[in-house]
């Protein structure tokens, strides 16, 4: 919950930040998207081979990771 309130405290008190909180925030987001990365990653080059085409037989078993990229980007439109 501290994360979802430290975001929001950044959006209201935009124009009073300072350089170091400047720094933290694009701190923060750089992490945030570098996680996403690396679970798609994850997904692509480990779990969705070895899991996905024992649950549904009409998946491609091996997908590329621009694919996979844009299927997380579609579902975090949708959501």
């Amino acid at each position: 919950m501290k994360l979802i309130e430290g975001l929001t405290t950044i959006m209201v008190k935009k124009d009073t930040m300072n350089r170091r909180e400047k720094e933290n925030e694009m701190n923060l987001l750089f992490m945030l998207l570098f996680i996403k990365i690396l679970s798609i990653a994850i997904v692509a080059y480990f779990l969705w081979p070895r899991v996905i085409p024992e649950i549904f037989t009409n998946v491609k078993p091996n997908p590329g990771f621009l694919n996979l990229l844009g299927l997380s980007i579609i579902i975090g439109l949708l959501i």
